[in-house]
């Protein structure tokens, strides 16, 4: 019977180390995951992207400095546009929170005191985000 308790114990810590291990293990390896690309390369990146391909396509001192330059300013307007592109997605996330603040007051002006209620806790409940498909 001791015998049996003593490996049932020595099986019981193992697994507990094991755990521990893996966890640990697990834990350590999110910290070494590579941080995500910009999405726009940088002049540090664009200066090594160039050198490498400059390699690949034999590029003349010339057309290498031609190339960086265009690359350079490629990036720098496709940052306008992306940038552009954010200003307008708000500027249209506010023009449809303002929409839909108009079409919720209206609403309530015809409900009574008790249908407004029940008005609120539906939208609460059928808020896009909370399991339910946008529309």
């Amino acid at each position: 019977m001791k015998h049996l308790v003593k490996k049932a114990a020595i099986l019981f810590f193992t697994m507990v180390g094991l755990m521990i291990t893996v966890q640990v293990e697990a834990q350590q390896n999110q910290h070494k995951q590579k941080p995500p690309r910009p999405v726009m390369p940088d002049s540090v990146q664009i200066e090594k992207m160039v050198s490498g391909l400059s390699v690949k396509l034999e590029l003349s001192t010339e057309q290498q400095k031609k190339f960086t330059e265009l690359h350079k300013a490629h990036f720098t307007e496709a940052r306008k546009l992306m940038e552009k592109g954010k200003q307008q997605h708000e500027k249209h996330r506010e023009m449809m929170d303002a929409l839909r603040k108009e079409f919720e007051g209206q609403v309530n002006s015809i409900l009574n005191k008790e249908q407004k209620a029940k008005f609120e806790n539906f939208l609460k409940e059928h808020k896009p985000g909370k399991g339910r498909p946008k529309h």
